[in-house]
């Protein structure tokens, strides 16, 4: 997992003081999330929450309408925050992923699965490694 040098307490100031809306145009205030490991993708347990930011950016393979995306997610059994449909690379990017962007010094990704990022409990944002579960668990045990 990489971190820039940003202090923990900025950096969750900032996330947790994001609202966005999720796939039915409600607002999501992101301090909902205070206390949890959030982990911010393209499973909810024992404190951990997922968050699902669709886009169409990555060959347009996603459902345009909100609705579509939540109901698709949640006939596959998912029960995590599922956001708008918005982009997250360029100069429209959400402003989260402006944020994950800022915090960790990670490139824009290319494709839809390099983009997830890890919130701490506290707030900080980490971008993921390779072994996502040991980041995740490293996480849940802090």
């Amino acid at each position: 997992m990489s971190t820039t040098a940003f202090s923990a307490g900025s950096c969750a100031s900032q996330f947790y003081a994001l609202s966005e809306p999720d796939a039915l145009g409600n607002p999501v205030d992101f301090s909902k999330f205070q206390g949890k490991v959030v982990y911010c993708v393209n499973y909810k347990t024992d404190g951990l929450e997922i968050v699902l930011f669709p886009s169409m950016q990555f060959g347009a393979q996603e459902f345009t309408d909100g609705s579509k995306v939540l109901n698709f997610a949640e006939s596959k059994g998912f029960s995590g925050t599922v956001m708008s449909v918005d982009d997250v690379i360029g100069a429209n990017a959400r402003p989260s992923w402006k944020l994950f962007y800022e915090t960790t010094g990670a490139a824009e990704p290319t494709w839809n699965f390099k983009g997830k990022w890890l919130v701490s409990k506290s707030g900080e944002i980490k971008e993921c490694s390779s072994d996502v579960e040991g980041d995740i668990i490293k996480l849940l045990e802090e």
